[in-house]
């Protein structure tokens, strides 16, 4: 195997590192898509390749969705991407939605681990990007959802859930949740339970 062999009874399976796919061959590894879409409450992220070093010209994107009234927390545990005065070399940024045209909260590279980040509504998105040089160990970070935030009231029915997974389990225990819900001057806010 190209890179890890896991040995069963009579036999063995390929596996690849982080940001490969197995090879129809099933013995040799090649990169892997680098784009995810996120839709649980929890869930750890790293960079490709990850604790080894990223590879160059990478553009990787996490598209984090959350239950509705939630909002997308992300904290960096590990973090060692090239360093470089505005970023411009290999850098993540993340935005305040489901697009690259959504609000930044932050554009990070360096080795200094970026404060926890939470979005406004329950859409994020970060990207990834290297360029061709220098490479390093890349991040290893956490999401998870967050209850509360401020939603606006527009024209079509929107659903507000208590907590992530309402209707299959219970709530967590010591939660606080608050939303701040308005519209637009001329308009007034109908809530239905």
């Amino acid at each position: 195997c190209q890179h890890i062999c896991r040995n069963k009874i009579g036999s063995y399976v390929c596996e690849c590192e982080n940001g490969f796919i197995l090879h129809e061959n099933g013995h040799d590894c090649k990169e892997g898509t680098c784009s995810f879409q996120i839709s649980s409450s929890h869930a750890e992220l790293t960079s490709p390749n990850y604790p080894e070093e990223y590879s160059s010209k990478k553009d990787c994107a996490w598209h984090f969705i959350a239950t509705p009234g939630h909002r997308i927390k992300l904290y960096f545990i590990e973090f060692e991407i090239e360093p470089q005065q505005d970023c411009s070399y290999d850098y993540i940024v993340i935005y305040d939605g489901p697009n690259a045209n959504s609000s930044s909260l932050g554009r990070f590279c360096g080795s200094k681990v970026p404060h926890s980040i939470i979005s406004s509504s329950n859409k994020a998105l970060m990207t990834f990007v290297t360029d061709g040089t220098v490479n390093r160990r890349g991040f290893k970070a956490a999401y998870s959802t967050v209850c509360g935030g401020r939603l606006l009231a527009n024209g079509t029915l929107e659903h507000l859930y208590s907590h992530f997974k309402y209707g299959d389990a219970n709530h967590n225990e010591k939660e606080d949740c608050d939303w701040v819900i308005v519209a637009e001057e001329d308009r007034r806010i109908y809530i239905k339970f």
